[in-house]
């Protein structure tokens, strides 16, 4: 498995670069700085596209800081399924990052079996823990509750 990270601050505008490969996939995270939030992309495969967007918006049941949840709302293209993906991202970033996060995923499989889509999944997961791993190695990542 290789990973390839890079980081960017031109023109004041942060943001981070990730490809995992691995065998004969890769994936691709984009993620921008947006304010305490972040816009983040991740592609894969010959056919770039929008496949799903998610929003996720951290919170407090009963605003309890004891108890924090993410609220997560998702879009589809028709014919996509890169919805289920969008929204555990979602969740897992926007969890891990105490910030609101918009997810865009476009997953293309070469093969639509359950086991090359669930391989994919696992490398768009890999890529998102290595960001979270980069944020937390930078000040990008003041989370609400610090300001």
């Amino acid at each position: 498995m290789l990973y390839q990270i890079n980081e960017e601050t031109k023109h004041k505008v942060k943001q981070f670069y990730i490809t995992v490969h691995e065998d004969r996939h890769q994936v691709h995270l984009t993620a921008t700085k947006c304010g305490l939030d972040w816009n983040i992309v991740l592609l894969s495969g010959k056919g770039h596209h929008v496949g799903a967007v998610a929003l996720g918006v951290p919170g407090y049941i009963d605003n309890n800081r004891n108890c924090p949840t993410v609220s997560v709302s998702s879009l589809c293209i028709n014919g996509h399924r890169d919805d289920e993906l969008a929204r555990l991202i979602a969740a897992e970033l926007g969890q891990k990052l105490e910030a609101t996060v918009v997810v865009t995923v476009g997953l293309h499989k070469e093969q639509d079996t359950t086991e090359e889509i669930s391989y994919l999944c696992n490398i768009a997961m890999i890529c998102c823990r290595k960001f979270v791993e980069q944020v937390n190695l930078t000040d990008w990542g003041m989370k609400r509750r610090d300001i």
